[in-house]
């Protein structure tokens, strides 16, 4: 089989190259009020989560510790090994206040971060004060969800600083959780997104876009966890559709409602939004049918059209 992509990263590649080549063009898009979205797809430790998130520097300066690495080159390492997340954020808001086209306009900005399990969701924002000393109220972050009103927490950011202590606090908190319900080995879907609201009052517009980054694993382990077999359903669900929409015969009607994970994903794929996927894939010889198989799916995911517009509301007036 011969398959053809825009562009194939090797091992080596720093996350900078990945930024500018995929992250920058869809922080530009959200930027003029279109929807943006980036699905990392791909097995269990094919770096998708490093994708995203890069290296902490307190994963950094552990590692120096023992390669006796100096200040500088630690920055350096840093710099280089920061999350697409990461780069896009402090790109988006280096535009918004430092480029005078930005200049006439008034932003409001907010952050969610959910992880889906079938049709369950943990809101990551929705936990309230998080000690680990104290017992996390399951019953909180673990909610059954109505399909048709995917309504997440939101919470309002002013820099990319802001966003990243509130990832950091979501992490730890989801690394706390995983330990606690034996979800060490699996995970479910993780899907954080940037809202934007861009206010010209002078011109009495408003426009809305959404940047969302959304980590998918195409394995996992079954076991008697109850979270493992609904991420089993889920990405079923989500294999399901893609067949369908990458099939011009069977793209009507698609049935997104069927799970939270498609549902949510609704607008990135055949909707109102441009969508780039990246394909995580092992090097290793023992790895190349999972490979094989990551490459074959992410070929069917090129042929879904989308219909990306830019999303501008006119109000009667604006305060």
């Amino acid at each position: 089989s011969k398959f053809s992509f825009e562009n194939i990263f090797n091992e080596n590649v720093n996350q900078s190259n990945i930024f500018n080549i995929i992250g920058k063009p869809l922080c530009c898009n959200v930027l003029e009020g279109i929807n943006s979205t980036l699905i990392l797809y791909g097995k269990k430790g094919t770096g998708k989560t490093y994708t995203i998130f890069g290296k902490s520097i307190n994963e950094i300066q552990k590692e120096s510790q023992t390669n006796g690495n100096e200040t500088n080159a630690l920055y350096t390492e840093y710099l280089n090994n920061k999350g697409i997340l990461n780069f896009c954020l402090e790109y988006i808001f280096n535009k918004i206040y430092l480029n005078e086209s930005h200049s006439n306009y008034e932003y409001n900005i907010e952050l969610s971060f959910i992880e889906i399990f079938d049709n369950c969701v943990f809101d990551y924002f929705n936990i309230g004060n998080y000690d680990e000393k104290k017992q996390i109220n399951f019953d909180n972050l673990f909610n059954n969800k109505n399909l048709s009103n995917l309504d997440f927490n939101k919470l309002s950011i002013s820099s990319p600083d802001e966003a990243f202590i509130l990832i950091s606090k979501a992490e730890k908190i989801r690394n706390y959780i995983f330990n606690e319900i034996n979800l060490k080995e699996n995970n479910g879907n993780i899907i954080i997104t940037v809202y934007i609201e861009k206010i010209n009052k002078s011109e009495n517009q408003i426009f809305k876009s959404e940047l969302s980054f959304v980590e998918i694993s195409s394995n996992f382990n079954i076991n008697k966890n109850k979270y493992n077999v609904s991420v089993k359903r889920s990405l079923e669900t989500f294999s399901y559709i893609i067949n369908q929409l990458s099939d011009d015969v069977k793209r009507e009607n698609i049935a997104y409602e069927n799970s939270i994970l498609t549902n949510a994903l609704k607008e990135s794929l055949g909707g109102n939004a441009k969508t780039s996927v990246l394909i995580n894939i092992s090097s290793y010889n023992n790895k190349i049918i999972e490979s094989f198989q990551s490459i074959s799916f992410a070929s069917k995911m090129e042929n879904i059209k989308n219909n990306p517009k830019i999303n501008e509301i006119i109000p009667d007036n604006i305060n």
